[in-house]
């Protein structure tokens, strides 16, 4: 059982039906957190760069544009993905040698992730070969090489994967809970676009997202170094100091609303199991309530086993829950993968969940565990070299200040069954839930009705 904290929140969970939970003892959490030890540093042209020490063979980087992709235009969705990939995947150098081979070629490796609030080039090389890979890396990045060839390629390789992956259950309904739960707001798209979106990208459009996002103010670049710090920074001036800093782009958007209704939304799509993504909008990222909602996501986890348990008597069900906050309101979410006649006893049970909550009927030993596994599970992300430059990075991001790692620990063991009970009556009791489901019409569309209105997709 996995988690990701700073990318998704998400845990995914194969439940045994017969399976039911026990709480471990957590009398004794530790919530202390130590911070990294880093320096930080900054190149004439705005970037800012963060140098953590480390003695390892092998060293991770990031670098984080504080831009992503909520500033794709309406029609346009996917173009902030398209010119990352092109970053990476297309520049060559003098001779017409592709910069990306040469990385690799340097023991280095390189790859990007486009979120909605930022882009991600993440990447890691041998100690002794760092300040190759890192300005290897610069020439991309700040010498980009932008085709109509190389446009075309990227994005036909990114249609033909939408493509594909529109068949897939999973993906359909989260695409669709995002469009009907943000709507008008940047976050209701998926950053890699639609095929219809990403045919409508020009390489005109690739290189004015270029000018507009990609910019040394705008970005943050994290690695590890042995040696003297003052030794590592040095070997960035010759590439990254000459990235020419530009206007930052202001992150102005029209905010979410939540639904004033239950919203039930059905594709029908034939066989006998049913996809369920079932969730209400969530806070920003360091809004007082966060903290609240990620125990509640873990106490939530607690209680699929014995959901299952009392829903089926011999089946397996693929249950996940996720808490998204972003610099807008994100989301937060119950997703199932079940036998088609047992979804709907799963939103009642998930519901039953928040009004018992909302009345104070709340496990004092299961909310003690979710606490427990929220502060772990945030240390087991700082071990992981790559997490750590992540964790740091994203305190800048959502402007938390990077003593919100060292406190984290702290505001969790602040919660109270009291303090909880209020927040989440607070956040749900005007947040009324979107359902979103693939699966058999003639089995759903009836059992379905006493949520809300069922709106039929083909």
């Amino acid at each position: 059982m996995t988690r990701k904290l700073c990318i998704a929140l998400l845990v995914l969970l194969i439940i045994p039906a017969t399976l039911c939970w026990a709480a471990s003892p957590s009398a004794n959490i530790e919530y202390q957190i130590s911070l990294p030890s880093f320096e930080r540093q900054s190149l004439l042209n705005g970037l800012e760069v963060y140098l953590f020490p480390s003695d390892s063979e092998r060293l991770d980087f990031t670098l984080m544009i504080i831009n992503g992709g909520a500033f794709d235009p309406v029609d346009k969705w996917g173009v902030a993905y398209l010119t990352a990939r092109m970053l990476v995947e297309s520049g060559k150098d003098k001779s017409g040698q592709s910069l990306l081979e040469a990385l690799k070629a340097s023991g280095g490796q390189l790859t990007v992730k486009v979120e909605p609030d930022a882009i991600f080039f993440e990447g890691s090389a041998p100690a002794g070969r760092l300040a190759d890979v890192l300005n290897i890396f610069g020439q991309m990045v700040v010498q980009p090489e932008f085709s109509e060839e190389a446009l075309t390629q990227v994005r036909n390789d990114a249609i033909a994967q939408l493509e594909t992956k529109r068949k897939d259950a999973s993906f359909l309904t989260q695409e669709h809970f995002l469009a009907e739960l943000f709507r008008a707001n940047p976050y209701s798209h998926l950053v890699k676009g639609t095929p219809a979106t990403l045919k409508n990208v020009t390489l005109a459009d690739v290189r004015y997202q270029y000018k507009k996002i990609f910019i040394p103010n705008q970005a943050y670049l994290a690695f590890y170094h042995t040696g003297q710090a003052a030794a590592a920074m040095s070997g960035l001036t010759r590439r990254w100091g000459g990235w020419v800093k530009g206007a930052s782009a202001p992150f102005a958007f029209r905010q979410a609303s939540a639904p004033a209704a239950t919203q039930v939304v059905l594709i029908n799509k034939s066989g006998q199991e049913a996809v369920l993504r079932c969730g209400t909008l969530s806070t920003p990222r360091g809004d007082r309530a966060q903290t609240a909602l990620e125990v509640l996501r873990e106490y939530l986890i607690l209680s699929l086993p014995g959901w299952a348990s009392q829903v089926a008597s011999s089946q397996q069900v693929r249950a996940s829950a996720s808490l998204e906050t972003r610099k807008m309101t994100g989301f937060f979410q119950l997703s199932i993968q079940a036998p088609a006649d047992q979804i709907p006893a799963y939103v009642r049970r998930y519901q039953q969940l928040i009004a018992d909550i909302e009345r104070g009927q709340i496990s004092r030993e299961q909310f003690e565990e979710a606490k427990r596994v929220v502060v772990q599970e945030f240390k087991n992300g700082l071990m992981v070299p790559s997490s750590r430059l992540r964790y740091v990075l994203e305190t800048h991001l959502y402007g938390l200040g990077v003593n919100y790692i060292s406190n984290f620990g702290v505001r969790v063991s602040r919660i109270t069954p009291e303090s909880f009970q209020t927040t989440v009556k607070e956040h749900f009791s005007d947040k009324k839930p979107l359902i979103v489901l693939s699966g058999p019409r003639e089995v759903l569309e009836k059992d379905l009705t006493e949520f809300g209105p069922v709106r039929l997709l083909n």
